[in-house]
Formats: structure tokens, C-alpha cells, sequence
């Protein structure tokens, strides 16, 4: 009988596995070979789960954002500005985990953020946020915490 493999719990594997050789070599200088080792895994095994090693970073991209905006949107509504502002405090808080792939991220993708399709996804991921927030302001606007005259959606 043939092994069954959690396709998304494997993939999860190999982009942890990139993490960490893009942070040891730089992602320019990290293999297959070495993504494929840090994850455990033969490097053909790799290939199973991405075509190259720019999907995989593709995948850890669209990886962290998806993380990011489940912190952002993690809480409940906030009640009060003070509340939403705490909350926002809160979400800006970045881990060790997360920083590193700040430095990753804009050593893959400085060059790629003038081409057009990638930027419109980082800027479809903000878009997404602003409305969040805008939705956000706004019910704190009818509950009185924010002046009646801002635009929630500006300032989402």
C-alpha cells in the first residue's frame, strides 16, 4: 500500500527548510540540495512539492503575508480606539522568525517589487488590510470613538 503524504504539512517542511538555508547562504547562494537537507528530505523529494527554487520562495511570501494577516486580524472588533490601537501596537510586533524573513524577502524580491505582478500582489495583500481596517474605524466611527467627519477609508 502506497504512503500517504500530507501534501501542505510536506511543503510546510520544505519552505522551513528554506528559511533556514536562505538565512545561513543567502537565498542566491542556497541550492536545491541544501533547501532539500535542512528540510530533511532528498532533493528529488523536493521537487515533488516545487519546480524551483523560486517557487518555493514565492510560496514562502505568500506564507508569511497569509500569517500576517491573521495576526492583524486575530482579535475580536475592538470597542474603543484605545483598544484598536493597542491591537495594531500589538500586531507590529515582529518575532525573530519574522525578521528574518524580512531580510530574505527583500533579498529575493527588492529587484522583483518594480515588476508589475508581484507588485500588485503585495499591494492586493495592503488592500485587503486597509479594507479591514477601514471596516474597522468605521464601526468605532458609529460607536463614537472617532470623529464623525474622518474618512475610514483613507485611513484604513
Amino acid at each position: 500500500m502506497p504512503k500517504i503524504v500530507d501534501r501542505a504539512e510536506m511543503q510546510e517542511r520544505v519552505l522551513n527548510g528554506a528559511m533556514k538555508a536562505f538565512l545561513a547562504n543567502g537565498y542566491h547562494a542556497s541550492t536545491i540540495a541544501e533547501i532539500a537537507e535542512a528540510a530533511g528530505l532528498g532533493k528529488g523529494t523536493l521537487y515533488l512539492y516545487f519546480d524551483n527554487k523560486d517557487a518555493i520562495a514565492e510560496a514562502m511570501v505568500e506564507r508569511y503575508f497569509a500569517e500576517m494577516g491573521d495576526r492583524f486580524r486575530a482579535d475580536a472588533q475592538p470597542r474603543s480606539l484605545r483598544a484598536f490601537l493597542g491591537r495594531l501596537s500589538r500586531s507590529m510586533d515582529v518575532s525573530e522568525d519574522h525578521a528574518g524573513f524580512i531580510r530574505v524577502f527583500f533579498e529575493v524580491f527588492g529587484p522583483s517589487l518594480a515588476s508589475d505582478g508581484f507588485s500588485k500582489k503585495i499591494s492586493s495583500f495592503f488592500d485587503d488590510l486597509g479594507a479591514h481596517y477601514a471596516a474597522t474605524l468605521e464601526q468605532l466611527k458609529d460607536a463614537g470613538e472617532v470623529r464623525p467627519d474622518i474618512d475610514t477609508k483613507a485611513a484604513g
